[in-house]
């Protein structure tokens, strides 16, 4: 990719070095399809044409999620739809989310059940939501045709996979000090600084830093901290200790 992401984004691809990801394939290896990456002029994109008379079914794209479990949470899916022409109603463009997990296969029409009306080049968002860690995930993107209608030919560029961040709250344990300190609302992926000061007070002692050890020497005081959901309690919040 050529672009700066947040931590937020676990895939992205802009096709720019002309590339098709192993990520990406085709549900029905057909010939009567041929997925390439093809030069738009202002940059790269994957292309995917349909022959006439051909099921538009078998022109569905997978990307495939394999790194692991896909973790529980809310998720956004955003990619940069384009075709050489359009009819008058638009093209019917389908997002799909097809998961697994204890074996169970769930598909879901993500762009609804009648799909998207695409009527020029745009780019496309929806939201996914896994409510439990899933084994596998595949995102399917297809265009629907009538089997003996003319070719079709549309492209796909900038596929974006981000999480949707988690509001959060990190607080300060004083760590057997007297008084309190104003916590910080903050999201997951985002890098907050600590405080340099403490508005705890403790006799004999003084202020070295934050951990999220309450255990944790001096050495291991941080100064900065980015926010990973796993280290979120059932609040929604972290805990750093003076």
């Amino acid at each position: 990719h050529t672009e700066e992401l947040s931590k937020n984004v676990l895939a992205f691809y802009d096709f720019e070095d002309g590339k098709i990801p192993d990520a990406f394939n085709l549900t029905n290896q057909n010939a009567k399809v041929a997925v390439s990456v093809v030069d738009k002029g202002d940059g790269k994109a994957l292309q995917i044409a349909l022959a006439a008379e051909t099921i538009w079914l078998a022109g569905r794209v997978n990307f495939d999620i394999t790194a692991g479990t896909f973790p529980a949470g809310r998720y956004r899916i955003s990619v940069d739809f384009g075709a050489e022409e359009y009819p008058e109603n638009g093209l019917e463009f389908y997002i799909y989310s097809r998961t697994k997990t204890g074996g169970k296969l769930v598909s879901t029409k993500l762009t609804g059940e009648n799909g998207l009306a695409v009527t020029e080049d745009r780019t496309v968002t929806v939201e996914l939501e896994a409510t439990e860690d899933l084994d596998t995930s595949t995102i399917q993107f297809a265009v629907k045709k009538p089997v003996t209608s003319e070719p079709l030919t549309y492209t796909l560029d900038n596929f974006k996979l981000e999480e949707i961040p988690v509001p959060v709250t990190v607080r300060f344990d004083g760590n057997g000090a007297s008084g309190s300190q104003e916590s910080i609302s903050t999201e997951t992926g985002a890098t907050i600084t600590l405080p340099a000061e403490t508005t705890f007070t403790r006799d004999y002692y003084d202020f070295k830093g934050w951990s999220r050890n309450k255990d944790a020497a001096f050495k291991d005081a941080v100064s900065s901290y980015t926010v990973d959901k796993a280290d979120l309690d059932s609040k929604k919040t972290v805990t750093f200790y003076a």
